[in-house]
């Protein structure tokens, strides 16, 4: 049987800006709350990419980060974000 206490919850949030608000950092600690989505508006430079990482990763370690490729501005996101991981 699962544990469910151990399972990602099904929603997907988006962040409005660069930097996590308090009312974002609360949602991100809800059980219901399995991933996290960039867009090209989170993003300025690959330092406040990392910073904005780390302060996802503080409110919720577990969390899936996904990024959209979907629109032209948020492919050169898309390579900071995985060069980033290396």
């Amino acid at each position: 049987m699962n544990n469910h206490s151990d399972s990602l919850g099904v929603l997907m949030l988006a962040l409005e800006g660069t930097q996590l608000t308090k009312f974002e950092q609360d949602l991100l600690r809800h059980a219901s709350v399995g991933g996290l989505i960039l867009f090209s508006r989170n993003y300025k430079t690959p330092t406040q990419l990392k910073q904005l990482i780390t302060s996802v990763r503080a409110c919720r370690k577990d969390i899936l980060i996904a990024v959209d490729r979907k629109a032209d501005a948020c492919n050169g996101l898309f390579r900071i974000f995985y060069n980033s991981l290396h």
